[in-house]
């Protein structure tokens, strides 16, 4: 039987995932940095970290020390710190659940539904009619990470239009 992971006051396995991938991601984005081969070890990673920036610490030790603390090496930095580099647009995890519940996002969100109105853009549904609104990414978060946070990139549908679209149709339903 697979051990479960207790979370707060809940079994969260998707949020453990979505962090283990994010750590991994760093990691290796850091093994890269710092020149070394994609094949190399997360001990041999650790280590270069450790002779980087000089600490007395080895192997996965220092994996822990980097990722709890927030040093860079040339741009990367530790998920922990995923906030403050939201801010900053420097590194976006875009399918993340994070990326959801972030400031930024909900910000745009709204700015997004002052600028188009609350009406569907596709097929003219608001809530006075009971649709769910909701602000769709034209080209998916998926595919285009660097789009997520571009009001250009985004339009307001109901959820069943939206749902309907999927992450596989592009299709732009703003007025030209």
């Amino acid at each position: 039987m697979a051990k479960k992971v207790i979370i707060g006051n809940y079994y969260d396995k998707k949020e453990i995932r979505s962090r283990i991938k994010s750590r991994n991601r760093v990691i290796a984005e850091t093994a890269h940095r710092l020149g070394l081969p994609g094949n190399t070890s997360h001990i041999e990673i650790g280590n270069a970290i450790a002779s980087h920036f000089g600490w007395d610490c080895t192997g996965k030790s220092a994996i822990k020390k980097f990722l709890k603390h927030d040093p860079k090496i040339e741009g990367v930095t530790p998920y922990q710190n995923k906030e403050s580099t939201l801010k900053n647009k420097t590194w976006i995890e875009a399918n993340c659940d994070d990326f959801l519940s972030s400031f930024q996002w909900r910000k745009l969100r709204m700015e997004a539904i002052k600028k188009y109105g609350a009406k569907c853009q596709c097929c003219g549904a608001s809530p006075k009619d009971g649709a769910v609104i909701n602000v769709d990414h034209i080209k998916p978060r998926r595919r285009y990470p660097e789009l997520s946070l571009d009001i250009n990139n985004l339009q307001i549908l109901c959820r069943t239009c939206n749902h309907g679209k999927g992450s596989w149709d592009e299709t732009d339903w703003r007025p030209a």
